[in-house]
């Protein structure tokens, strides 16, 4: 009786008998397991011996295997002998879907026998077996073959694997080997002595001199070379069609053929560099790679080595940099708090400009860096700034940093009181400095933390009284400063919460009923004065200031009437 492979027939379910991503146990080498069932035919394999690992080859990966067909249903790896080595890829070659499928399930120097049975149907319309074929092969090596785009246009051939996680980025700086070909010809190639930075892709860029850094305009080479790792060499196979379609800059050679452009790439060196603001004004190269993933939070106070540079110049320096070693690990704060030529601050000091402030939250422990800088509009004020001014350098200047280790940033929930006291103590010395100065907007950013500080977290009763100081000195250090920036409406908000914890006092109501007159809510702003002139706690002077305040008050009210009725 004929066997009928209908797909509802339960005898007809593979089998596999071990898991294809493991190693099959010894007993099972020889076993005969379905590989595919496919409507005219199926494969069965039979493992004559164990590969090697647990990758295998997955489809356009180009095979190196050794191939005997129409063989024996008891062959063996002997009946190899005398085979030559065939390449195809999977997917792309004339074997046939079998062929695919039977390859894809071997690991390398794997050998194995495939039944192919051929079906056909009966005259009952039921599919029966028509013939068998066995293939003998064993799967030598492959080379990894990505369709990039999923099209076939951009086929990249994996030849050395690059290093590490990292691809190449625009503004990152490479040394790099090029050979562009067609059909066996090679039309350009060209190789980088020294570093060259990746620019970003201008499609509309005139490039009238070839040369390995005006290639890098190449909206191809752009796309090919954003895949590739440091020290990986790679064969991009592109479709005529799709090269001619886009490129901007290898139009210029007259092509013999239509076959696919070959461009080879290998990287020879990647540095890799962070564009900060993601306009070329700020980027970082970095040096040595730091420890952990950790880095500083807002609040962190920092340790780090600086040095300016014009060029090769050297402008200003810490001193010489700290080398960690085995007995001395410079991120411990025990270690470095007490080495000669470290700057050390805290970065919610604004002691530092804004551009530096981002810089060093970038950055990790041990991190060696350096900050290449084509524009100032980010570094306004900070011992950066004031370093920079001492110099008519001319742009792009260069910072060395070096960061040892930074403390772990508490914020108001984790902080305890003394440690909210401590800081609040530490950040008002700075906020008052900035005051005297006349630098209101960033005191003010001092101040709006502090309050922030003392406004957030729970706090007993006992906690409410030791941080009361702090927290009045705070909301009224910050009203200050909001009054000097005219922020009238925030001026009114911070005073609401000072009257809170101290209904009492008298210079917050004083600029509360100044705001409250500039933002023409003059009622509310006599109802306040009035009540300060008549309290007996408030001293003479300012009952003084109070009526004059109310004087012009009383001026502006009447004017606003006026012009309301005219209207």
């Amino acid at each position: 009786m004929e066997k009928i492979y209908d797909s509802d027939i339960a005898s007809d379910v593979s089998d596999m008998g071990f898991q294809s991503d493991k190693e099959p146990p010894k007993d099972k080498v020889m076993k005969k397991i379905k590989v595919q069932r496919l409507p005219l035919y199926r494969i069965y394999k039979r493992i004559i011996q164990i590969g090697s690992g647990l990758e295998k080859p997955a489809k356009y990966d180009e095979v190196q295997i050794l191939l005997k067909q129409n063989c024996s249903e008891d062959a063996s790896i002997e009946d190899l002998q005398g085979e030559s080595p065939i390449l195809k890829n999977l997917g792309l070659n004339d074997y046939g879907e079998w062929f695919d499928l039977s390859i894809e399930t071997m690991k390398r120097n794997e050998v194995a026998i495939f039944s192919i049975e051929h079906l056909k149907e009966n005259e009952h319309g039921n599919k029966v077996l028509d013939r068998v074929e066995y293939i003998l092969a064993q799967l030598l090596n492959w080379t990894t073959i990505i369709d990039v785009d999923g099209d076939l246009n951009y086929m990249k051939k994996l030849i050395v694997k690059g290093d590490r996680l990292d691809r190449c980025s625009p503004h990152d700086e490479i040394q790099y080997h090029l050979t562009l070909s067609q059909s066996g010809k090679t039309y350009f190639e060209v190789t980088t002595e020294y570093p060259v930075m990746i620019p970003k892709s201008d499609p509309e860029a005139n490039i009238e001199i070839l040369n390995a850094i005006s290639i890098l305009q190449s909206f191809t080479l752009q796309k090919l070379i954003m895949m590739m790792k440091n020290n990986e060499r790679t064969r991009f196979y592109v479709k005529f069609e799709k090269f001619i379609e886009t490129e901007n800059v290898f139009q210029r050679f007259s092509f013999s053929t239509q076959d696919d452009i070959e461009i080879e790439i290998a990287i020879l060196s990647l540095l890799k560099v962070d564009d900060l603001y993601n306009d070329g004004s700020i980027c970082k190269k970095f040096l040595k790679k730091g420890v952990s993933s950790a880095k500083p939070e807002p609040n962190s106070q920092v340790f780090i080595s600086f040095e300016l540079l014009e060029g090769q110049k050297l402008l200003h320096t810490t001193g010489a940099f700290h080398s960690t070693t085995e007995n001395d690990d410079l991120t411990k704060l025990e270690v470095i708090s007490v080495k000669p030529n470290v700057l050390s601050f805290y970065l919610d000091d604004y002691s530092c400009s804004k551009a530096m402030r981002k810089i060093i939250r970038a950055m990790k422990k041990d991190e060696e860096s350096l900050i290449e800088v084509r524009s100032l509009d980010r570094i306004k004020y900070g011992w950066d700034f004031d370093i920079i001014s001492k110099f008519n350098a001319s742009l792009p200047l260069t910072f060395h940093i070096k960061m040892y280790t930074f403390t772990e940033g508490r914020n108001a929930f984790t902080m305890t009181i003394p440690e909210k006291i401590s800081t609040a103590t530490r950040k008002r010395e700075v906020g008052i400095t900035l005051i005297k100065n006349g630098d209101y907007s960033r005191a003010s950013k001092i101040f709006k933390s502090l309050n922030d500080l003392f406004a957030l977290g729970t706090h007993s009763e006992q906690d409410k009284k030791d941080i009361s100081q702090h927290y009045k000195s705070s909301l009224l250090n910050s009203s200050l400063c909001l009054l000097k920036l005219e922020r009238w409406s925030e001026v009114v908000s911070v005073v609401r919460k000072l009257l809170e914890i101290d209904p009492e006092n008298s210079k917050g109501k004083l600029r509360m009923a100044f705001a409250l007159f500039k933002l023409n809510e003059y009622e509310e702003s006599k109802a306040l004065l009035q009540q300060m002139i008549q309290s007996t706690t408030n001293d003479n002077d300012v009952v003084v200031e109070s009526k004059a305040l109310l004087g012009e008050i009383e001026k502006a009210s009447t004017k606003y009437i006026k012009e309301s009725k005219k209207v």
